[in-house]
Parts: C-alpha cells; structure tokens; sequence
C-alpha cells in the first residue's frame, strides 16, 4: 500500500514522491520539513512509495521499485507498487520523485522529456544541473517515464543537512 497525503485547495496538482527506494530518506525528510505550510492555491500530494522497503531501511523488498513500471497488479510486491503508483501519480499534473545519491555531486533533475513544462518546471524549482536519461538507462520502467510533466531528482546522500535545505528551498521554489 502507499501512503499518500495531500493538502491545499484544488486547482493544478505536484505530487512529491519519496522512498522509491526504501534507504533513500532524504525526500521524506523534505516532505516533513514543508508538509504544514499553508498552500493558497493548487493541491500538493505527499507520496511515500514503498513504505515496506522505508520501515525495513532496505532499498528494495523484492526488485528495484523504479525499473519495475508500469507495475503488474498482480505481482510480486514492487510491481504491485508500481501499478499503483502509476494510477495515482495520473492525477497529478505534475510529478517531483526525490532521490538520493551515493555521487559526490550537486543536486541533479534527472528527466527522460524535455517539454517546456517540464524544463519549466525544474528551472521554477532552481536545479541548476539536468541530466536527460535515455532510454538504454531505465529502458522506460522508471516512474517518470509514466508523467507527462515529472522529473527526478538527486541529492547528495552523505551531507543530508545541506541535501535537506537545498531540497525544502527546490520545492518552496515551486509553490
């Protein structure tokens, strides 16, 4: 099952994904940070994607939640997660999967389009560096491969101090 939270009146919709991976905490760290501010316009959803994998601190249960989609409803674990998570991330009109990295590196938008709502959409959030994935990557099974306007994005895993400011400024950016 996974847990999802949204606040703020209706009108255009971010969902905010984090523990794709169950050892990446730095998105539900960004997520506490910002999930009381008063949203006026717009609707923002809180999603954690694989709560099993986050309260084991393992990355995966059974496979790698983000190589599994589009999902299979009656598969093992992650791709039932999949699934899932590819009919609720269609309600949204836009789409944030936060990551983290073991690369010692800036923060990075990882993104398989580039429309100009999503170049848009990581520029307002101020991510400086792009990374265009191809399809040899993920061979289109990666969440974001399923939204029309999403991008991922990576923080640095060993300095979460400076990782959780830079993510709670990207999304304020947004809002």
């Amino acid at each position: 099952q996974v847990d999802i939270k949204k606040i703020g009146p209706h009108g255009s919709s971010l969902a905010v994904v984090c523990c794709m991976h169950g050892d990446e905490i730095i998105g539900k760290k960004i997520i506490e940070k910002i999930q009381n501010l008063n949203i006026e316009k717009g609707t923002l959803g809180y999603i954690l994607a694989n709560p099993k994998a986050y309260k084991q601190k393992e990355r995966i249960i059974t496979q790698d939640l983000n190589r599994v989609f589009p999902g299979n409803k009656n598969g093992v674990y992650e791709e039932k997660l999949a699934y899932n998570l590819k009919e609720i991330i269609s309600k949204f009109d836009y789409l944030i999967d936060i990551h983290s990295t073991t690369g010692q590196t800036p923060p990075f938008a990882i993104t398989t389009k580039t429309s100009k709502k999503i170049i848009s959409l990581i520029k307002n959030a101020r991510i400086e560096n792009v990374v265009l994935m191809g399809e040899n990557l993920a061979s289109g099974k990666a969440l974001i491969d399923f939204s029309q306007n999403g991008f991922s994005v990576e923080y640095y895993a060993k300095t979460p101090e400076k990782s959780l400011k830079l993510g709670v400024k990207h999304l304020k950016s947004l809002l």
